[in-house]
């Protein structure tokens, strides 16, 4: 059985990563299975069971990565929203996910509309956009980068679709592996 393919769509809490994977579902025919890390926290436990930036958070994480990994060793494709600032999910990202096909997408938007929006959704707690903004893009790079700034979802769907049927290669999370073994 051939390996799905993983979409990762990398980006601040608010940057459209969701409206952006919406839209791109409308656009695929072949059926994909949808994860974020957002989905992955509101499965959290109600309790804690130790230090959640220590052993929750890279737990958490790790399971999550597996997840993703799973769902393409068994053929599916999957739509991920992540938010990589941590360096150590980072690392594990890039190491469980190795062996499988994917596009790793940059989703960038301004500050000044990350906090608008962070306002107006009313669901986040206020100044999470602002403290990831300066990390969650340091030390990547992308095979393609959106910026919901200047283009709504669909049109930042629209061109990472195309970037796929184009069959351009997929090389970010090869030369970043690379990077961190070099390190």
């Amino acid at each position: 059985m051939a390996y799905g393919t993983i979409l990762l769509l990398n980006g601040t809490s608010s940057s459209g990563k969701t409206s952006i994977i919406s839209a791109l579902r409308a656009l695929r025919e072949r059926p994909a299975f949808t994860v974020g890390i957002d989905h992955f926290n509101a499965m959290r436990p109600s309790k804690s069971c130790g230090d959640e930036r220590v052993t929750e958070g890279m737990e958490m994480n790790m399971a999550f990565h597996q997840a993703i990994a799973s769902f393409a060793e068994n053929g599916w494709d999957v739509l991920v929203e992540h938010i990589l600032v941590n360096p150590l999910y980072w690392r594990h990202c890039l190491t469980c996910l190795a062996p499988y096909p994917k596009l790793f997408i940059g989703v960038r938007c301004s500050l000044p509309l990350l906090e608008q929006r962070e306002q107006e959704r009313g669901d986040r707690l206020l100044g999470i956009a602002r403290d990831q903004f300066d990390r969650v893009h340091v030390n990547k790079v992308y095979d393609i980068e959106v910026d919901t700034s200047f283009s709504t979802p669909e049109e930042c769907a629209l061109h990472i679709h195309r970037y796929l049927t184009e069959l351009r290669p997929l090389r970010a999370f090869q030369q970043l592996s690379e990077a961190m073994k070099a390190e």
